[in-house]
Protein backbone atom coordinates (compact mmCIF):
# COMPACT_ATOMS: atom_id res chain seq x y z
CA UNK A 1 0.00 0.00 0.00
CA UNK A 2 1.43 3.35 -1.33
CA UNK A 3 1.10 6.64 0.78
CA UNK A 4 -2.09 7.89 -2.05
CA UNK A 5 -3.92 4.89 -0.88
CA UNK A 6 -3.27 5.23 2.38
CA UNK A 7 -4.61 8.58 2.48
CA UNK A 8 -7.48 8.35 0.49
CA UNK A 9 -8.43 4.63 3.06
CA UNK A 10 -8.21 7.55 5.88
CA UNK A 11 -10.35 10.08 4.25
CA UNK A 12 -12.84 7.33 3.50
CA UNK A 13 -12.80 6.26 7.30
CA UNK A 14 -13.01 9.71 8.66
CA UNK A 15 -16.03 10.73 6.21
CA UNK A 16 -17.52 7.15 7.73
CA UNK A 17 -17.18 8.42 11.42
CA UNK A 18 -18.79 11.58 10.36
CA UNK A 19 -21.54 10.14 8.95
CA UNK A 20 -22.52 8.15 11.72
CA UNK A 21 -21.92 10.87 14.16
CA UNK A 22 -23.53 13.53 12.60
CA UNK A 23 -27.46 14.09 12.25
CA UNK A 24 -28.93 12.30 9.83
CA UNK A 25 -30.42 15.50 7.92
CA UNK A 26 -26.92 15.85 6.62
CA UNK A 27 -26.57 12.03 5.42
CA UNK A 28 -30.07 12.72 3.71
CA UNK A 29 -29.04 15.79 1.73
CA UNK A 30 -26.08 14.21 0.79
CA UNK A 31 -28.22 11.61 -0.56
CA UNK A 32 -30.04 13.68 -2.81
CA UNK A 33 -27.68 15.78 -3.50
CA UNK A 34 -25.70 12.94 -4.91
CA UNK A 35 -29.03 11.97 -6.96
CA UNK A 36 -29.40 15.20 -8.68
CA UNK A 37 -25.80 14.82 -9.11
CA UNK A 38 -26.20 11.81 -11.06
CA UNK A 39 -29.12 12.91 -13.18
CA UNK A 40 -27.05 15.75 -14.26
CA UNK A 41 -24.40 13.86 -15.04
CA UNK A 42 -26.70 11.75 -17.11
CA UNK A 43 -28.36 14.96 -18.80
CA UNK A 44 -25.18 15.60 -19.98
CA UNK A 45 -24.13 12.23 -21.28
CA UNK A 46 -27.59 12.32 -23.07
CA UNK A 47 -26.79 15.65 -24.92
CA UNK A 48 -23.18 15.78 -24.83
CA UNK A 49 -23.58 11.88 -26.59
CA UNK A 50 -23.27 13.62 -30.21
CA UNK A 51 -20.65 15.78 -29.54
CA UNK A 52 -18.56 13.00 -27.95
CA UNK A 53 -18.99 14.53 -24.42
CA UNK A 54 -19.24 12.03 -21.61
CA UNK A 55 -18.58 11.84 -18.03
CA UNK A 56 -18.50 8.36 -16.12
CA UNK A 57 -20.98 7.93 -14.27
CA UNK A 58 -20.04 5.69 -10.61
CA UNK A 59 -20.13 5.86 -6.86
CA UNK A 60 -17.23 8.49 -7.21
CA UNK A 61 -18.57 11.35 -9.61
CA UNK A 62 -22.16 11.17 -7.84
CA UNK A 63 -20.72 11.43 -4.23
CA UNK A 64 -18.34 14.56 -5.54
CA UNK A 65 -21.40 16.01 -7.14
CA UNK A 66 -23.28 15.21 -4.12
CA UNK A 67 -20.91 17.18 -1.65
CA UNK A 68 -19.63 19.94 -4.03
CA UNK A 69 -23.15 20.45 -5.54
CA UNK A 70 -22.82 22.53 -9.15
CA UNK A 71 -18.69 23.51 -8.75
CA UNK A 72 -18.20 19.45 -8.40
CA UNK A 73 -19.93 19.27 -11.50
CA UNK A 74 -18.20 22.07 -13.40
CA UNK A 75 -15.25 20.38 -11.72
CA UNK A 76 -15.88 16.92 -13.24
CA UNK A 77 -16.73 18.45 -16.79
CA UNK A 78 -13.37 20.28 -16.62
CA UNK A 79 -11.37 17.42 -15.68
CA UNK A 80 -13.40 15.65 -18.61
CA UNK A 81 -12.14 17.87 -20.73
CA UNK A 82 -8.08 17.63 -20.18
CA UNK A 83 -8.49 14.27 -19.82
Amino acid sequence: MNVFEFIIMLIGILLCIWLIFSNFGKVWKLFYNSIFGMLALLIVNFLGAPFNINIGINGVTCLVCGFLGLPGFIMLFILKMFI
